[in-house]
């Protein structure tokens, strides 16, 4: 699952850091994510350590303190914010990442934006639309604030990744079916029929 641009992530630094929110109902596809990609980079010497930030159970204001004494010893160093809207806000209005990335940059790390979910939530009502512009505009905001943008989605699919600044440093490290296929040339059977029938009694 690991595409070219990832080695670069870890050029000269061989500790990688993924910062997430709070954990999603049931099996956390974003931890799963993560879990991959260490074993991926464990191939090119790099380690991934998991974090989340503990905003459900110490508060904004506890997680932020958590954070600024976590982030001192990140400098230099990459932190991969993971990005879906209801990781960062109970109602799917993810605003809180935004000070959350611009602390990291603040305190010297390298922030990357990997996101999986690109696309903002559907719906026909006046409140879905307005969330949907909301998503749009946070996310595009987070992409802006990070030096790479990493999506589980190809990046030629998600409309507001085609804006310049974004789709420069836009790279695709896919999950689940969104892993592209290598075609295989299924090897050729060279079958032969016998010339000679043999019974034996």
């Amino acid at each position: 699952m690991l595409c070219t641009a990832t080695p670069s992530l870890g050029r000269r630094r061989t500790k990688i850091v993924a910062l997430a929110g709070r954990r999603g109902p049931g099996t956390d596809g974003v931890e799963d994510y993560c879990s991959n990609l260490r074993l991926a980079l464990g191939e090119h010497r790099l380690t991934l350590e998991f974090q989340r930030m503990p905003w459900t159970t110490a508060g904004w204001s506890g997680a932020f303190k958590w954070l600024m004494a976590a982030s001192r010893q990140w400098r230099d160093q990459w932190v991969l914010t993971q990005y879906t809207p209801l990781m960062w806000s109970r109602h799917g209005l993810g605003l809180q990442v935004l000070p959350v990335m611009a602390m990291l940059r603040r305190q010297g790390a390298l922030v990357g934006l990997v996101v999986h979910d690109p696309l903002p939530f559907g719906g026909a009502r006046l409140r879905d639309r307005v969330r949907s512009n909301i998503q749009t505009r946070v996310v595009r905001q987070a992409a802006q604030l990070a030096t790479t943008v990493i999506s589980t989605v190809d990046p030629e699919l998600v409309p507001w990744m085609q804006q310049d600044s974004i789709r420069r440093k836009a790279r695709l490290i896919p999950v689940g079916s969104n892993v592209p296929t290598i075609p295989r040339e299924r090897p050729r059977l060279r079958i032969q029929c016998p010339k000679v029938v043999i019974f034996g009694m």
